[in-house]
């Protein structure tokens, strides 16, 4: 009997035991399960932290994004104002220049018509002339001719300069060889269809001879001052069109990098839509990129708007090269 009770009592203790053991592996797994019910939710919390500090960097990221594209196409705006203005001031000047031009053709031409004008020795003998012929009785062609000739080379800068030339020159001859009649030769002379025809040669030879060489003399010089004009209208046409080729090249330039700059504002549309759009898994390196984006030194602007512009498009180009490595 005692070896039966001490049987069973070892049987209940060993089954006491099985048991205690039982509840402690019970106790165990529910508190493991406890941890990691708890480890979870710090997970989780976790997680829900990391999502939210990284929209709130992506939306500075877009704002900054947004602050340099406005500022650069305010800079933009002001340099295209800018430019239009100096367009329109170069037309200003260009018209000025070309008044000016004219002006200073204009006096061109009355300076070498003054410079026509019988000068020395052929002064002399025109000035003897016309006082040998003040006190005679002139019936068409008087000492005004000479007057009006002079007068008609002066003005001929506002007309044609070949015609206007060629008449003031006619009218000069008319009336030097006024000075040429006496009281008795009014009739030797006849104007008919605007031209002198001499009637008899009662005149004298040295006189006519004389001038005739000087009128021979004037057309000579008045045809080489007009090669030369010639020249420099030339060259003055090959310059204008030397500059206007340039001004073209200047144009098409402008209309590429025009162009250039709208891709380039498309291309960063385009970038901040996809941006927006895709969103990347949760990295462990976003405080240290966010910390290097905010340490990043703020680029010192130059004066010239065209630097100025490329110093804000490769900050732009920056900033969106950031956000791309923030979103991988």
């Amino acid at each position: 009997m005692d070896n039966m009770e001490s049987a069973t009592d070892d049987e209940l203790i060993r089954r006491n035991e099985r048991l205690l053991n039982l509840r402690e592996l019970d106790l165990e797994i529910k508190q493991r399960e406890l941890d990691l019910a708890l480890h979870l939710n710090d997970l989780q919390e976790r997680e829900a932290a990391l999502m939210k500090r990284k929209t709130t960097i992506s939306a500075e990221l877009k704002y900054e994004l947004a602050l340099e594209l406005a500022r650069v196409e305010m800079h933009e705006n002001e340099i295209r104002a800018r430019h239009d203005a100096l367009e329109v001031e170069l037309r200003k000047r260009e018209e000025a220049l070309a008044k000016r031009e004219l002006n200073i053709s204009e006096r061109e031409w009355t300076l070498r018509a003054k410079e026509d004008q019988p000068k020395g020795e052929m002064a002399k003998v025109y000035g003897a002339l016309n006082l040998r012929s003040s006190d005679r009785p002139v019936d068409r062609v008087t000492a005004a001719g000479l007057k009006s000739g002079i007068s008609a080379v002066v003005c001929a800068s506002t007309s044609t300069p070949e015609n206007s030339a060629s008449e003031s020159r006619e009218q000069a001859r008319a009336g030097y060889l006024s000075g040429l009649r006496g009281n008795d030769e009014v009739d030797n002379y006849v104007l008919a269809d605007g031209s002198l025809i001499h009637k008899a040669p009662q005149v004298d030879s040295d006189l006519t001879d004389l001038a005739a060489k000087a009128d021979d003399l004037r057309r000579h010089l008045a045809a080489a001052r007009l090669s030369a004009d010639l020249d420099r209208v030339m060259k003055m046409i090959d310059e204008t069109v030397s500059n206007v080729m340039e001004l073209t090249v200047k144009y098409e330039q402008n209309e590429f990098h025009v162009e250039a700059d709208r891709d380039h504002e498309m291309l960063l549309e385009d970038s901040v839509v996809h941006s927006t759009v895709a969103e990347a898994p949760v990295s462990t390196t976003v405080g240290s990129s966010f910390k290097e984006i905010k340490a990043t030194p703020e680029v010192m602007l130059s004066a010239d708007p065209t630097i100025r512009i490329l110093q804000l498009e490769a900050q732009a180009e920056r900033l969106k090269t950031k956000l791309r490595n923030y979103d991988r």
